[in-house]
């Protein structure tokens, strides 16, 4: 009677773990979408991240309709499904846009972002991973 019982015991703490353990979801890849910006107007959004622990690294690209393109570097921390990151255009005259998004049930990406230029600037996106 004591191996049953220990087989119970057994499946009743295996379930509980796995009930208890959390879904891992990584951001690593490349995310395509749109934008919409306050000063550009309407825009494609590309973001390759590598997410190492809680951090992301990566590039990002905005080309708008009128053809003029915004490109750099991407760093920025995850909490869960909120990102928060910082994007910094290659070209020095262009200004540091900070972001935050959440990721949605069906893994979409959608954020926005703010940078301090000389026009202040706001924006949303929505992307998903490829």
């Amino acid at each position: 009677m004591s191996k049953w019982l220990n087989w119970i015991l057994g499946v009743c703490v295996a379930s509980a773990l796995g009930a208890c353990s959390s879904e891992s979801f990584s951001y690593t890849g490349t995310w395509s979408g749109t934008a919409r910006d306050s000063v550009g107007g309407n825009a494609t959004f590309q973001a390759t991240v590598v997410q190492s622990g809680h951090a992301l690294t990566g590039t990002w690209e905005m080309v708008f309709e009128n053809k003029e393109k915004l490109s750099g570097s991407l760093s920025g921390t995850v909490d869960s499904d909120r990102i928060s990151m910082q994007m910094v255009p290659s070209l020095s005259n262009n200004c540091v846009h900070n972001a935050t998004a959440t990721r949605t049930a069906n893994h979409t990406l959608e954020g926005q972002y703010t940078a301090a230029c000389t026009t202040p600037t706001t924006g949303t996106f929505t992307s998903t991973r490829k």
